[in-house]
């Protein structure tokens, strides 16, 4: 993103400012903790369904012609002269979570060779595969049996993957040692399959080619998400590591059961799999009783800073306080409360840069396919105004000192009015002092 009289793009201080640099410097290394309460409700997920599928009815398919899946040791055996992936696309008519992958394979030929694969999920980069969104890396897949077979090999995410409506996907099969040789099967290799699309990369990049005599087979399953998530409250900034952890605290404040789960996002907009303590990192769920509570916490100890936002959803009303803490040796925390609130397309908060104080703030696109410019116009006591805007792309995030961002308002205070064109922006704010306490900024 370039930078324009009115469109501003962030620089790479992101939160860093706010957490790993300016308030770490102000505080000397001293702990403090913000404390985040939220209420949401929401209803149920839908169940596993089906997303894609090349199978034949009742998720079968002839065996055990195929396309071969060869290291560079022993792509000769299969008439190749390099290492051979293969792929195939895939495209959701809605919006869903990854549940699992199914896909048959068969042993290519006897000798001393291993069946041992690679897959992963990956997006779409101008027609072929690009970045994976999630790897299984050393899989040894059951051959499949000769005639109509049900044998398949199934994957599952590690952490929450979304699926969006309209948009591209992969799913890549690589050899994971230079000896294997194995065989990803058709549906049906005398053209009774379902026909497609598929990609090989054999050395010399990755060439899509349309298939005559049925595809390669494989389904595809996820819960639809759409209806799920519309509604949820944010939280715009998340932290781990570099002396930083974050607590949550969950309670069901409804009259009946309820399920709730947690939705991590990196800094880019990519699913983030946020370590949890003596859990699964990026996955956070679970059913709680009429006032019924569950706590979780990140580790902390990762020398790296971890950063981005969440999105919570749940089946009814549920309290979630998130406690971000600091360690580094001190005897005192400082502490804050934020109260989240749903996405929206207008907001409010003071800010004071005078003094020696600081107010910074975070802001999220929390669309999931378009990009939002968020406008933030400043007014000072003393009535200046000043605008600055961000392009945020989907799902993304900034962080900023409001100084920094807006010279402007470098000693003043005032208010700060926040826009945008839909009711897809998340925000909150700290205010720091000169000795580097701090508290929630807040926003109304």
């Amino acid at each position: 993103m370039a930078e324009s009289e009115t469109i501003v793009a962030v620089r790479e201080r992101d939160i860093d400012a706010l957490f790993s640099g300016y308030q770490l410097n102000l505080l000397g290394g001293r702990g403090r903790e913000l404390a985040m309460l939220l209420f949401l409700c929401f209803p149920v997920a839908a169940q596993n369904v089906t997303i894609y599928n090349t199978f034949l009815p009742g998720n079968t398919y002839l065996c055990c012609y195929g396309e071969p899946i060869a290291g560079s040791a022993v792509a000769n055996v299969a008439s190749l002269v390099y290492a051979s992936q293969v792929a195939a696309p895939f495209t959701p008519t809605g919006n869903f979570t990854l549940t699992q992958i199914d896909l048959p394979f068969h042993i290519y030929a006897s000798g001393p060779y291993t069946n041992a694969i690679n897959l992963s999920l990956n997006q779409d980069s101008n027609g072929v595969p690009g970045g994976a969104l999630e790897t299984w890396s050393g899989i040894m897949p059951p051959s499949a049996v000769g005639g109509t077979s049900s044998v398949v090999t199934t994957v599952y995410p590690a952490f929450s993957v979304p699926l969006l409506a309209g948009k591209q996907y992969w799913i890549v099969a690589s050899p994971a040692a230079s000896n294997t040789l194995e065989l990803w099967v058709l549906n049906a290799g005398d053209g009774t399959g379902p026909r497609g699309r598929m990609a090989l990369n054999q050395g010399l990049g990755w060439v899509v080619q349309v298939l005559q005599s049925g595809n390669v087979a494989f389904d595809v399953r996820g819960t639809p998400t759409s209806a799920y998530l519309t509604n949820a409250l944010r939280v715009p900034q998340i932290v781990d590591g570099a002396g930083w952890k974050t607590r949550f605290a969950i309670t069901n404040t409804d009259q009946v059961p309820i399920t709730f789960k947690f939705q991590f996002w990196g800094e880019g907009g990519a699913p983030l799999a946020f370590p949890v303590l003596n859990g699964t990192p990026g996955v956070l769920s679970g059913t709680l009783t009429p006032g019924g509570s569950f706590f979780a916490e990140s580790p902390g100890t990762a020398s790296m800073l971890l950063q981005g936002w969440a999105e919570i959803a749940s089946s009814g009303r549920i309290g979630v306080s998130a406690i971000y803490q600091f360690s580094a040796g001190g005897s005192r925390d400082s502490l804050g409360t934020e109260i989240a609130a749903p996405s929206t397309n207008s907001a409010a908060m003071a800010f004071d840069n005078t003094q020696g104080n600081a107010t910074a703030i975070a802001v999220a696109n929390t669309n999931p396919t378009q990009p939002l410019t968020v406008s933030m116009m400043f007014v000072t006591d003393s009535g200046a105004q000043s605008t600055i805007s961000l392009l945020l792309q989907p799902r993304t995030r900034q962080a900023f000192v409001t100084a920094t961002m807006n010279p402007a308002i470098a000693d003043a205070h005032g208010l700060i009015k926040f826009s945008a064109p839909s009711s897809d922006m998340a925000v909150m704010g700290l205010q720091f002092t000169p000795s580097g306490q701090f508290t929630s900024a807040g926003s109304f």
